[in-house]
């Protein structure tokens, strides 16, 4: 059974989805806060504000991020499979998408970093794992 938890308990609200012909494919929305999102089996798509903790569970997984200049706080993904998994990034109130680096942080975790500021943390994953075809970035309409 796939679980969706909020941390703090006081939240904004959220959103859940499941594809009818896939009940294990889960589309968890996060808040505004710091939430923790659990995607469990199947191939999950989470939103992630800023603050989250994003975990897939197994399968194919979709993080997604959204950035607003002068948000500064990261979401951390806690299980982020290699040739597996993909981020996406979402753009708001932007002219003109930025780009992004991949970077270290620490010895053991990644920081995915958009026009200078660490919108998601990889833990437990090197940049020399990232393959960058697996990131992608765009405005939102």
């Amino acid at each position: 059974m796939d679980m969706l938890i909020f941390l703090p308990l006081l939240f904004v609200g959220f959103a859940m989805s499941s594809n009818d012909d896939e009940p294990d494919d889960q589309s968890l929305n996060g808040t505004e806060g710091n939430d923790l999102l659990q995607g469990g089996a199947g191939d999950d798509i989470l939103f992630g504000y800023a603050g989250s903790t994003l975990t897939g569970g197994t399968g194919a997984d979709v993080f997604w991020s959204g950035y607003d200049a002068g948000e500064t706080a990261a979401s951390t993904v806690t299980d982020f499979t290699p040739g597996e998994d993909s981020i996406e990034i979402v753009v708001y109130a932007a002219e003109v998408i930025p780009g992004y680096d991949i970077q270290p942080m620490g010895t053991t975790d990644t920081a995915i970093v958009v026009d200078g500021v660490t919108r998601l943390i990889l833990a437990g994953i090197t940049p020399a794992q990232i393959d960058p075809a697996a990131i992608s970035i765009f405005h939102s309409p």
